[in-house]
């Protein structure tokens, strides 16, 4: 007789691969060089890898100038350039549990020849972004947010990954944003989206609602308004299950406002007319509101309350006025701004030419921050490309750590967080009323030519580091 087993409810699935518990050291300055991958398993080797780097070449940028700088404060924003899983663990005593809000958009893994490397085998993917993963999650506060960015080609196993370093219960949404409606017409579908993957860093983590720019239909004296029916629409609830949510409102039909409402109130006034919720498909349809709320929201039966009757045909409807400009994000993104052209044209308008490929629209950036951070706030970006997240980060009010590899970041990066800083009028200046100013730091890690690992030398190797970095606080 076979054995029973009974099944775990609480076993996770989990993402294995090769080599899945060592570090890939790839340098992506390498372009193609197979040297470039180093598979580190050995715990000595891995803790001298991550113990913190040396930084040199300390800089303070402004519009239109680059110093020496000698002294620092926790609340510059920095800018380095250097392999990130380098400088990521390097900067971590610093800025752990200091970041609101992390923002990447990886190599995709599709294969295609970009400036920085863009082929890897899955497996090596998969490992190249849990490395960078792991450390990250140390520098984000208890409600801080983490959103990456990245197609369809490794959507699924990068959700799986995250699953695992974040937590299924941190999972907050995927957002599918459509980055180019005329589709990219290869292989069977033309593919016109990408996904924004977003995590809390803990369950009590939430995104903010979005601040919507509009104008109010109607108007009183506590403010504008719009109007939501009171009406409970859904006839699963319904007098038989809700009846404390049947209940009648009376209106006052002699007096109404300019815009034809009417005052209401919960107890029967002397020819104030009954109104209870409206039937639908025979059902006794039922409130949004109990009672006590809806008394609470009457204040003395004036028109200057939440709530109004308005004429219909044969009676009146109770309406709630919305006086609320806000609404959560929606996981579908379509607004034009956020296609990948308007971030190509910004880009040109900058420089007269075209300098980067694909980067992200500011517009697109401003939406992440508006509903992960409030001012003040720090985000960090440690796939900085062109600098689209540090240059939308500072235009909002918030500080912001970028890092970046590529020697590009002199070339394209740096000039445009100059412009940025000099009150450039593209991308998101209009949506913060972006005027100019601010600076920030600049650095880089320090190489030790002659050796062959790690090639970055240690804090404590010799002069070069400010001294002050390694003590902010």
């Amino acid at each position: 007789m076979s054995e029973i087993s009974f099944i775990n409810h609480q076993d996770s699935i989990i993402l294995d691969f090769p080599h899945k518990d060592s570090v890939l050291y790839d340098d992506i300055s390498h372009e193609k060089s197979e040297k470039a991958f180093i598979s580190i398993e050995n715990h000595k080797n891995r803790d001298k890898l991550f113990s913190p780097k040396q930084f040199h070449n300390w800089s303070i940028v402004s519009s239109d100038t680059m110093q020496p700088i000698s002294q620092l404060s926790i609340d510059n924003n920095f800018l380095f350039k250097g392999n990130n899983l380098i400088v990521l663990h390097s900067i971590a005593p610093i800025f752990q549990n200091k970041i609101k809000l992390i923002y990447i958009d990886p190599p995709y893994n599709t294969g295609n020849t970009f400036i920085y490397k863009d082929k890897f085998s899955r497996a090596e993917w998969l490992l190249f972004m849990k490395n960078r993963l792991e450390i990250s999650r140390l520098f984000l506060q208890e409600d801080g947010i983490l959103v990456i960015q990245c197609d369809e080609n490794e959507h699924a196993y990068l959700k799986i990954l995250l699953d695992e370093l974040y937590g299924e219960e941190n999972f907050l949404g995927s957002i599918t944003v459509l980055t180019n409606p005329s589709g990219r017409d290869y292989r069977s579908l033309a593919r016109t989206h990408e996904y924004l993957l977003v995590y809390g860093n803990r369950p009590e983590a939430q995104l903010y609602p979005l601040i919507l720019d509009k104008e109010f239909k109607f108007e009183d004296n506590l403010g504008g308004f719009d109007l939501r029916s009171l009406r409970n629409g859904n006839i699963r609830f319904h007098e038989g299950n809700r009846p404390n949510l049947h209940y009648p409102f009376y209106v006052n039909s002699t007096i109404k406002d300019s815009f034809e409402h009417h005052p209401v109130s919960t107890t029967p006034k002397k020819g104030w007319i009954e109104v209870r919720p409206r039937m639908s498909q025979g059902i006794n349809t039922v409130w949004r509101w109990g009672k006590e709320k809806a008394e609470n929201n009457i204040k003395d039966n004036t028109l200057n309350s939440n709530l109004i009757a308005r004429k219909s045909k044969d009676s009146f409807l109770i309406f709630e006025k919305y006086r609320n400009n806000t609404r959560l994000a929606r996981t579908i993104w379509d607004e034009k701004s956020f296609h990948t052209t308007k971030g190509t044209k910004h880009i040109k308008q900058m420089f007269g030419e075209s300098v980067f490929d694909y980067p992200k629209p500011e517009e697109l950036i401003a939406r992440i921050i508006d509903i992960a951070t409030k001012k003040g706030d720090r985000v960090m970006d440690f796939f900085l490309g062109s600098g689209t997240t540090a240059a939308v980060a500072h235009k909002a009010g918030r500080k912001w750590i970028g890092i970046e590899q590529l020697d590009y970041i002199e070339t394209v990066t740096i000039p445009r967080l100059q412009k940025m800083l000099s009150g450039e009028e593209g991308g998101a200046s209009s949506h913060y009323h972006w005027k100019g100013g601010g600076d920030f730091v600049y650095t880089s890690l320090l190489k030790r030519k002659d050796a062959k690992f790690p090639y970055y030398a240690d804090k404590n190797d010799k002069d070069g580091v400010v001294t002050s970095f390694y003590e902010l606080k």
